[in-house]
């Protein structure tokens, strides 16, 4: 779990070659070096054996794919190749160093505007539990005690409370099956792409799941159009990259539009997720 290798992990290791490869460095010697001073084990072993495959003669972006596969982005590899044909290596190191550095602060905001609604969730579930496996039965011991007539919204709660107390473990059991199955189905090629629909469409985190898929559109598609990508293969490129799988998929789709000659606006205008 601690060596996967992050946005953060890939933007020093660009910035690292980009600043190597201005002092013509010969390739083989730079990425050595770069391994070395890497502390990700898995992205460590990755450039030793990039090392050895660019010194038997292949070419970085080919090394790169061979040896790491789905373990870096396919953003990753686009810039590189293009980089690679024009004879500008260096200078797509330099505009992904940008890429990756912010596509690392998005999802830290992400990630931070999500912490606290789901903290107070959780603190929520944990105190009304307490509240009704622990407290309200010490009240039902005295109510009844009393003898009263109680209300209705009282007789309710304690009903609630005992049946709380009886059936927890059950209740438990119920909500992590009922996780896994979700889990699962999101996993599936056609639930995942659900799941991802619905995120986009929820009343308060749509909205900003919206706008972080924008956003991702707008600085990946800036990023392979300036490393001299078409705009059809930037747009493919691009629906890998994006987080939600709905808005990626339907990203990708509009290569077909483009490549039938309309124009990027109106294939955007076609998607149901874009502002």
């Amino acid at each position: 779990i601690g060596d996967k290798i992050t946005t953060r992990d890939i933007a020093i290791m660009c910035s690292q070659f980009s600043i190597i490869m201005k002092a013509n460095m010969p390739l083989g010697r730079a990425i050595e070096m770069i391994s070395r001073q890497t502390a990700n084990k898995r992205l460590k072993d990755i450039l030793t054996a990039v090392a050895a495959d660019v010194m038997a003669g292949h070419s970085l972006a080919q090394s790169f794919q061979d040896e790491a596969g789905d373990q870096l982005p396919e953003t990753f590899y686009a810039t590189l190749r293009a980089g690679e044909q024009s004879g500008n290596v260096d200078k797509s190191f330099g505009r992904m160093q940008g890429f990756f550095e912010n596509a690392n602060k998005l999802r830290a905001k992400v990630a931070t505007a999500l912490m606290s609604p789901m903290f107070t969730l959780i603190v929520a579930v944990v105190v009304v539990a307490i509240l009704m496996i622990k407290v309200v039965p010490g009240f039902t011991a005295s109510f009844q005690d009393l003898g009263a007539d109680l209300p209705a919204m009282t007789k309710m709660l304690i009903a609630i409370s005992t049946f709380f107390g009886k059936w927890w473990l059950l209740m438990l059991a119920i909500i992590l099956m009922i996780v896994i199955l979700v889990r699962g189905y999101a996993l599936s090629p056609k639930g995942g792409i659900e799941l991802a629909r619905r995120q986009l469409s929820m009343p308060a985190l749509g909205r900003m799941m919206t706008m972080t898929a924008a956003s991702e559109f707008a600085t990946t598609m800036s990023t392979m159009l300036a490393s001299g990508l078409t705009i059809v293969q930037a747009v493919r490129v691009t629906g890998h990259a994006m987080t939600n799988r709905y808005a990626g998929e339907a990203t990708g789709n509009m290569a077909k539009g483009l490549e039938e000659g309309r124009t990027l606006a109106s294939c955007m205008q076609a998607c149901d997720f874009y502002p």
